[in-house]
């Protein structure tokens, strides 16, 4: 009887060079794709907030006007919220809805909530005569980091009551193309 030795393949013990190179090659791929498309949905969030607190600034001295017949304060001086917060940056910092202005358009601090990455301001104007009354809101922001704010500027004139939009500069769908 012959007896047949087997040949044995020594046990493996990790991975090859080209295994971990052909890894890392595929991590590679898969970032390159995925790290600008979160850049991107972080921009359109950030414009998103933009809009919303916009708009919210926008009822609350239109609310403001209903409940009072004009945009002066009590003291016959036309309304104005200073930027909110103060100072930019490419973090969500806590604006200070009770400043001088903010008070007087926001009843409650549930009306704005949270920290923001713009900061906003708004200006009212109440000529004499039958020219309308304007409204003007404009948030500003290092919107991507590269330290070149992004301005939004939104204008509303008064018509019958109402304060409606007259101008937004840039245009919707205009702004921040570059980084979308």
């Amino acid at each position: 009887m012959t007896i047949r030795r087997l040949h044995r393949r020594p046990a493996s013990r990790g991975f090859t060079l080209i295994e971990l190179m052909i890894v890392v090659a595929i991590i590679s791929i898969l970032s390159s794709v995925a790290i600008p498309t979160f850049q991107r949905l972080t921009l359109r969030s950030k414009t998103a907030e933009r809009s919303e607190l916009m708009l919210r600034i926008h009822k609350a001295v239109s609310d403001y006007y209903v409940q009072h017949g004009s945009l002066l304060d009590k003291d016959g001086v036309e309304l104005t919220g200073g930027p909110q917060p103060p100072t930019l940056d490419v973090v969500k910092r806590v604006p200070n809805w009770r400043d001088t202005g903010w008070a007087d358009v926001f009843r409650s601090s549930e009306e704005i909530m949270g920290a923001t990455y713009y900061s906003y301001s708004f200006v009212t104007h109440e000529p004499a005569g039958n020219k309308p009354a304007d409204l003007i809101i404009t948030a500003t922001g290092d919107l991507d980091g590269d330290n070149v704010p992004s301005i939004k500027t939104m204008t509303y004139h008064r018509d019958g009551g109402m304060y409606r939009l007259f101008s937004e500069d840039p245009e919707p769908g205009a702004e921040d193309t570059d980084t979308f």
